[in-house]
């Protein structure tokens, strides 16, 4: 009895670390689209180092732009 909860404890413990590994690389998958699309995309990098640095020397696209790259990058990490 005692060696088959000492097994389930174990299995879930596995589980559990599994399930955070898991969770840790969809975050790093998540990190590095974003910098992927920077790095190929050089209108939405300049638009992201601008947009970072003084938002309102944006104009009005590309401050949509900049938001919406901002909460797809946030609803990515919300995700992970």
């Amino acid at each position: 009895m005692i060696a088959s909860f000492t097994y389930a404890a174990v299995q879930i413990r596995n589980s559990a670390r599994a399930v955070r590994a898991a969770r840790l690389q969809q975050l790093f998958g998540v990190m590095a689209g974003a910098w992927d699309s920077r790095a190929n995309n050089g209108e939405l990098c300049s638009i992201v180092l601008r947009g970072g640095d003084d938002f309102l020397s944006l104009d009005r696209v590309e401050r949509t732009r900049f938001r919406l790259f901002l909460m797809a990058y946030a609803r990515g990490f919300e995700n992970a």
